[in-house]
């Protein structure tokens, strides 16, 4: 028996898929976007190269976020703007969509309703 604050640290729900489709990046996110899971998708975008005009960051399986996917979205967004990329967030349920309103940083997110209207 393991003693408090022994325990092995649980592996993140977290994955993420990248696909190319022309000249725009789909990272696909599913499970949590939180402070365990925002690197790993932080990973994936600093991945895409620079003939990508656009990411969209698609959301639809995405079941939690936090505010440390919340902040990694948004220097994300920053990022690519400095870049002179498009980035849009797609297929975000609306409890999702509401923490972004919440943590008032929604105006500089582009939503698209799924990835498809984003390409």
């Amino acid at each position: 028996m393991r003693g408090v604050g022994t325990a092995a640290p649980l592996p993140s729900p977290t994955k993420v898929g990248v696909r190319r489709v022309g000249d725009v990046a789909v990272i696909s996110v599913s499970g949590d976007l939180d402070i365990v899971g925002a690197p790993i998708v932080a990973a994936a975008l600093r991945r895409v190269d620079g003939t990508c005009g656009r990411v969209v960051l698609d959301l639809e399986r995405l079941e939690f976020i936090d505010s440390a996917g919340v902040s990694m979205t948004v220097r994300a967004v920053r990022r690519a703007q400095q870049d002179g990329r498009d980035f849009v967030v797609a297929s975000a349920a609306p409890a999702i969509v509401r923490v972004f309103h919440l943590a008032d940083v929604a105006e500089e997110i582009r939503f698209a309703p799924n990835a498809s209207s984003a390409l």
